[in-house]
């Protein structure tokens, strides 16, 4: 179970502008990424030599996307992110473009949360083949994906194992209750949001049983904080 003072800043990451429904939740830290730093004090941390080299590519990596996120350069930040995070974003896009009220209904509220903004950013007939780059570039350019939550983390300590790595999450100094995940493709490194995405579905169903709203009341007023645009159920009906 997550804190509640880490439930919002979780749906940040993953829902971008969604944030009216966690409004007051995250708190701030500096967001200097800059440095490998001690999960428990936060204070700069001294690596290994063998194991400096892949640290700091991942913070460096890290620091780069929360740059092209503030400077909404969806082009940049598609490059940085990994392939398993690319095929979340084409079976949205598919999703968006085909699926009716009986597909959408089996799914997580946070899917059906990230399908109705892009039927909202978007249209169905737009969506029908774009691919898992395009849409991730898409949702970065209208503000779906963005760098609200990210600018207030910093990269804790960073354990590398082959081609995988993970980072703890530092908020003031405090050790979240979650990891960002890395893969590295060929020679570089890219952030995988997957494991993040899985955690937030079950924070974002917490999110509207201490609200006391129906998931569908939350995704509907999570849209419109990220769009400006209200939607209702029949941003469910199959197009």
């Amino acid at each position: 179970m997550f804190a509640r003072q880490w439930i919002g800043g979780l749906l940040v990451v993953v829902l971008g502008a969604a944030t009216v429904s966690c409004s007051g939740v995250e708190g701030t830290g500096n967001g200097t990424g800059d440095a490998v730093r001690d999960s428990a004090t936060g204070a700069p941390r001294d690596t290994g030599a063998a194991s400096r080299d892949a640290d700091q590519e991942v913070v460096t990596m890290f620091d780069r996307y929360r740059r092209a996120l503030e400077q909404g350069d969806g082009a940049t930040a598609v490059e940085m992110i990994s392939d398993e995070t690319v095929d979340y974003y084409r079976t949205l896009a598919e999703l968006g473009a085909t699926a009716g009220p009986e597909r959408l209904g089996e799914l997580p509220a946070l899917d059906r949360y990230n399908v109705a903004v892009f039927r909202t950013i978007s249209t169905p007939a737009e969506l029908e083949g774009m691919s898992g780059r395009e849409a991730y570039v898409l949702g970065v350019e209208e503000g779906m994906v963005n760098s609200a939550a990210i600018a207030r983390h910093d990269i804790g300590e960073v354990t590398v194992q082959g081609d995988e790595a993970t980072a703890t999450v530092l908020r003031d100094g405090e050790k979240g209750p979650f990891e960002y995940e890395f893969a590295r493709s060929g020679d570089t490194w890219t952030i995988n949001m997957m494991p993040m995405v899985g955690r937030a579905r079950s924070a974002f169903a917490m999110m509207a049983e201490q609200q006391g709203l129906s998931e569908d009341e939350l995704i509907f007023r999570s849209v419109e904080t990220t769009t400006g645009t209200r939607p209702d159920e029949s941003i469910f009906d199959r197009p």
